[in-house]
């Protein structure tokens, strides 16, 4: 199921941002081996309120696009100044790359789809802010959902 995931979730990705995404992933998932076969308290811990190795993978895999993929965008598209850059002033990128109110309403729509989605199964906002699979594992077992 987290292979298919990242599948459909890179498909369409640039090739630098796939690749970052990717290295991401392999990276958790390789932590996660290892704790796995260290036996590592954190990772028991999860299990132990309930979560599965197969949904730890895909929890990986949602962290890393949220983080990688989605994060920068909403960076670029949701945050606001006082002044209105971004918003009411479209910030441009030579002749290639705009930020503005139009060029993000279709950001913003996959930017809330993908929360609705992940809220609705569950999953904590924080979860997917995580970089490390140490801090994340520790915070699944505590059923810790961070400041939200």
């Amino acid at each position: 199921m987290s292979e298919a995931l990242r599948r459909v979730l890179s498909k369409e990705l640039h090739y630098k941002v796939r690749n970052g995404f990717d290295r991401s992933c392999e990276a958790m998932l390789r932590e996660l081996r290892y704790l796995q076969e260290r036996n590592d308290r954190r990772l028991g811990t999860a299990i132990g309120a309930g979560w599965t190795l197969e949904r730890v993978k895909v929890l990986i895999v949602l962290n890393c696009f949220h983080r990688l993929v989605l994060g920068p965008l909403e960076a670029a598209y949701l945050t606001g100044s006082r002044s209105g850059l971004g918003t009411k002033v479209p910030i441009k990128y030579g002749n290639s790359f705009t930020v503005g109110r139009d060029e993000g309403a279709g950001v913003r729509n996959a930017l809330y789809a993908f929360e609705g989605i992940v809220k609705g199964k569950g999953i904590r906002t924080y979860w997917l802010n995580v970089p490390r699979l140490s801090d994340l594992l520790f915070a699944l077992g505590q059923n810790d959902g961070g400041e939200q």
